[in-house]
């Protein structure tokens, strides 16, 4: 195990985890689990018991409580996470508002963020690709790639929209 940084790895006390912890708080919850990377200050803080996690940036993953094989990779991607799974978020706030969709990926600043929505969860099954793209979707099985592509679609599911703001007008 390696924590570098003021609190990271606070309450891993023993075992054989091989995570790193490099930021302020990171991983700071963690008891028992494996393999899980976090850099950034509150990068996975409030992870325990879950295995092969890579975090990397301020709030990336802060909020997760337990979550299997997810990358989160920019400021404040999958933040609000809790028990999302197999997801994939590259870019700043790229899944931001998920809390338990699974087997996502959002690629592209607020890519599947589902912005505007604090309190709402991504669905699942579903790739974002480009800024903004599916931005406030909570719907499950979506397809979007390009800016803005189905950005006003707030619950639709299996939509597949390619362009620049391609399929702005479906909800």
């Amino acid at each position: 195990n390696i924590a570098i940084g003021s609190q990271a790895l606070r309450l891993y006390a023993t075992g054989s985890g091989t995570h790193v912890a490099i930021g302020n708080s990171s991983l700071w919850s963690i008891t028992t689990g494996t393999s899980n990377l976090a850099i950034g200050q509150y990068a996975l803080n409030l992870l325990n018991g879950s295995s092969g996690n890579v975090a990397v940036g301020h709030q990336a993953m802060q909020n997760t409580t337990a979550s299997t094989e997810s990358v989160a990779v920019g400021i404040q991607a999958m933040w609000k996470n809790t028990t999302g799974s197999l997801n994939t978020a590259l870019g700043g706030e790229a899944l931001g508002n998920n809390t338990t969709g699974s087997s996502n990926v959002a690629i592209g600043y607020t890519a599947l963020g589902a912005a505007g929505s604090p309190a709402a969860n991504v669905g699942s099954f579903s790739v974002a690709i480009g800024n903004a793209a599916l931005s406030t979707n909570t719907g499950s099985n979506n397809v979007a790639i390009g800016d803005n592509a189905l950005s006003a679609s707030t619950s639709g599911a299996d939509n597949v929209a390619v362009g620049y703001y391609a399929g702005r007008n479906v909800a």
